[in-house]
């Protein structure tokens, strides 16, 4: 805005509106990124079953969150999957149970995918 106000000062007035289109543009940017930053997913093995919640931080007492989408597994028959990244497409990380499957870790880095398979297959393999 500074930059702006220099060049309406020289008679260039024309260049507010570009100037409020780029901060319009950049605080719609920074807020998108903001809110992906607060997804969030908890896996909880409880009893007999595998419980998957996806969903986002709150953010104060006034912002959603909680979670928006649930998916339970029976702890017997749930199975961890990571399959590998092929040409431009992320590897992925899969639990599956009765024909039902869900992701896990959309937002990780493929290295952290294959940490917590590893985590998870140990956990599941103790019950």
């Amino acid at each position: 805005m500074v930059i702006s106000a220099v060049f309406a000062a020289k008679g260039l007035w024309l260049i507010f509106p570009f100037a409020g289109l780029e901060i319009a543009a950049f605080a719609y940017a920074t807020y998108v990124v903001m809110d992906v930053g607060y997804r969030c997913e908890v896996v909880s093995i409880d009893g007999d079953e595998v419980l998957v919640q996806k969903g986002r931080q709150r953010r104060g007492k006034s912002q959603r969150g909680g979670p928006e989408s649930s998916a339970s597994f029976p702890l017997g028959w749930a199975r961890i999957e990571f399959v590998k990244s092929a040409g431009w497409y992320p590897g992925q990380l899969l639990i599956s149970a009765s024909g039902k499957t869900v992701e896990l870790g959309e937002f990780l880095p493929e290295e952290e995918k294959a940490e917590l398979a590893d985590a998870l297959e140990a956990m599941l393999a103790k019950r």
